[in-house]
């Protein structure tokens, strides 16, 4: 019978050690939470430009102007002749914003812009159009025209405009565009929204770098009204967005590692907390299968 009792606690003593050494890392593992988590909220708030526009939930605002019929808005031409906007809505119309003293998201998105222009050939103005609306105040007719002819000589199918203050507010609000003063410059979501010929919002598309075949695929698509359906290239171009900020000090887009790291941080705090749970339920299970009674033993005829 001793040695029945001496194996059935030597059966049952790995119980307490994996108690013991569950607790530790348990510890451990809320303790290095807690830190992450601390350490993606400090870098969050201290970066106060970028908070300002995520406190405004800037994608939320940008896709819930997704299906949103816009005003028809009278705006300023390159050549300081006033227009409706609803006058170029015969066919698809892609609307893109810009302050022409950015040296950075601005050019590169209507670079890609120019990208789409030349893949689409003489496409271009029959199946779409573009317009791209300053909404800094102190751009006019002549500095958009500027702007304008280093990526087009076609002003008749892609405009370039400005606004007064109210209208660019009005019409802003309409496409769901985010944008703040920022020292010199602005900081803004980098986008540019199609519009169907109904006027109402089609698609946004979000990023600073995207194909020319895909920005016309979804110009196809509106001039049939065929519905989107989201897809993972609709989630890549929405991180994509906000992977750029401005920098007041510099006066450049730079990387937005403040948005990124507390990304990181979020999903390695994540990940913990789902090993974790994994490591309780199988130490749960080891320690069932590992339980030994005294009629298992007999059973067993270990002695």
């Amino acid at each position: 019978m001793a040695i029945i009792a001496n194996r059935v606690c030597s059966y049952h003593a790995p119980d307490k050690m994996i108690n013991k050494l569950k607790k530790q890392h348990l510890s451990i593992i809320l303790t290095f939470a807690i830190w992450f988590i601390n350490c993606g909220t400090a870098i969050a708030v201290s970066t106060t430009s970028f908070s300002e526009l995520s406190n405004q939930n800037i994608l939320g605002k940008a896709e819930e102007a997704v299906g949103r019929k816009i005003g028809d808005y009278t705006l300023t031409n390159q050549d300081g002749e006033r227009f409706h906007l609803n006058s170029l809505l015969d066919k698809p119309l892609i609307v893109s914003f810009v302050y022409t003293t950015c040296d950075y998201a601005c050019p590169m998105i209507t670079q890609h812009l120019q990208a789409a222009v030349k893949e689409a050939g003489r496409d271009f103005g029959k199946k779409f159009r573009i317009v791209t609306v300053s909404f800094d105040p102190e751009d006019t007719s002549e500095s958009v025209r500027k702007f304008g002819g280093n990526f087009t000589n076609d002003f008749k199918n892609w405009l370039f405009a400005t606004a007064d203050k109210e209208t660019i507010a009005n019409l802003v609000k309409d496409v769901g565009l985010s944008y703040t003063k920022t020292g010199s410059g602005y900081q803004h979501i980098n986008l540019f929204t199609i519009v169907d010929t109904k006027g109402t919002v089609y698609k946004q598309v979000y990023g600073i770098d995207f194909k020319p075949k895909a920005v016309l695929k979804t110009i196809d698509m509106a001039v049939e009204q065929k519905r989107l359906w989201v897809h993972f290239a609709n989630i890549f171009d929405t991180i994509k967005s906000v992977c750029y900020t401005y920098d007041a000090n510099t006066g450049r887009y730079v990387p937005n590692f403040a948005m990124l790291i507390p990304i990181i941080l979020g999903v390695t705090t994540l990940s913990a907390i789902v090993f974790l749970f994994v490591y309780m339920l199988r130490g749960n299970r080891y320690r069932e299968e590992s339980r030994i009674t005294p009629r298992d033993i007999s059973s067993k005829k270990i002695f």
